[in-house]
C-alpha cells in the first residue's frame, strides 16, 4: 500500500507537469509514455493510480506530435483496458466517470 502511494504522489507530479506544454514535448521524448502504460498494466485496479496515469496521458496526447511516440509506448492498448468493461477499478461513479473520460479523450 505504501508503494502504491509513492507511485501515486510520482504520477500526480508527472500528471502536474503534463499541464505545460514544453513539458509534454520533454516528458514524451523521454519515455513518459512508457512509464504511464506499465502503471495502468501492473496496478490495473488502484484508482488513484489509473487516474493519474490517464489524466497525463490525456494531456500528452494533446500535442500531435506526441501521439507517434504514445501510440509506439502501446498507450492505446492500455487506455482501452481502462474502458473495458471487464476493468475492476473499485471507483465511485464519480470517478470512475472521471477515469472513462480521461481515457476515452485520451484515444
Amino acid at each position: 500500500k505504501q508503494s502504491r502511494e509513492v507511485l501515486f504522489k510520482a504520477l500526480h507530479c508527472i500528471f502536474q507537469l503534463t499541464c505545460c506544454d514544453a513539458a509534454k514535448t520533454v516528458l514524451c521524448n523521454c519515455r513518459a509514455p512508457h512509464v504511464l502504460v506499465q502503471c495502468l498494466q501492473h496496478f490495473p485496479n488502484c484508482e488513484r493510480v489509473s487516474l493519474a496515469a490517464c489524466g497525463a496521458l490525456w494531456n500528452l496526447a494533446m500535442l500531435e506530435h506526441n501521439r507517434t511516440p504514445m501510440r509506439q509506448a502501446g498507450c492505446l492498448e492500455a487506455l482501452l483496458s481502462v474502458l473495458s468493461p471487464k476493468n475492476s477499478i473499485p471507483t465511485s461513479r464519480g470517478q470512475r466517470q472521471k477515469l472513462v473520460l480521461r481515457a476515452a479523450t485520451a484515444l
